[in-house]
């Protein structure tokens, strides 16, 4: 299924500046949190399907890493994800807690529960800054599957009033190694109908 807005290259320009805005400031924190200099850049923003989020992801079966939010607002509500494939989890790990092999114990999983916990914070702030309103959010929680599974919470929630996702591709850029991470927005219909109003898109 086709997502139902047509969006033209002045929407996309404004959602990638939301997204650069939220990229910034997760630089910042994360650079302070991981102690050396990190750089974020949006390469692509998209609004898809759930069905084209998982492909997009690199398919239902690839295995991630997901840290969930429910946003809720008098206006905006839904679920924000921070997701990156797993087996580039340690790229961003690493500078917090120090080299490791590979192994996701306690203390890695709380290492990246905490980093998802920053880049969403830093990604609603943006949002909540250009729409001029309060968006509040649940405690992070981390979540370990493959895509499809990770995508079938907000599928279950919003399948009955939205299957379309606000998809932001962002590069962290780092002297150790380059990683994508992706920023996922879930909001129910009447939520992306004001979102795209209150940015004067419709």
């Amino acid at each position: 299924m086709e997502a139902d807005f047509r969006l033209t290259d002045i929407h996309f320009s404004v959602l990638k500046e939301i997204g650069n805005i939220g990229a910034g400031n997760a630089a910042t924190s994360l650079s302070g949190l991981l102690g050396r200099r990190i750089d974020m850049n949006v390469p692509k923003v998209q609004i898809l399907t759930l069905q084209q989020t998982g492909e997009a992801l690199g398919g239902a079966e690839l295995p991630v890493a997901a840290v969930l939010v429910s946003l809720r607002s008098e206006n905006v509500n839904g679920i924000m994800m921070f997701v990156v494939e797993l087996d580039r989890t340690n790229g961003l790990i690493s500078g917090l807690i120090g080299e490791n092999g590979g192994e996701m114990g306690e203390l890695e999983l709380s290492a990246l529960q905490e980093i998802g916990s920053i880049l969403t914070a830093s990604y609603l702030g943006a949002l909540s800054t250009f729409l001029d309103v309060k968006i509040d959010r649940s405690v992070p929680t981390l979540a370990i599957d493959m895509a499809g599974a990770i995508l079938s919470l907000p599928a279950i929630e919003f399948a009955k009033v939205s299957d379309n996702t606000l998809f932001i591709e962002s590069v962290f850029q780092s002297d150790a190694n380059d990683v994508s991470g992706y920023f996922i927005l879930v909001p129910d219909q009447e939520s992306f109908e004001f979102i795209f109003k209150k940015l004067g898109l419709q």
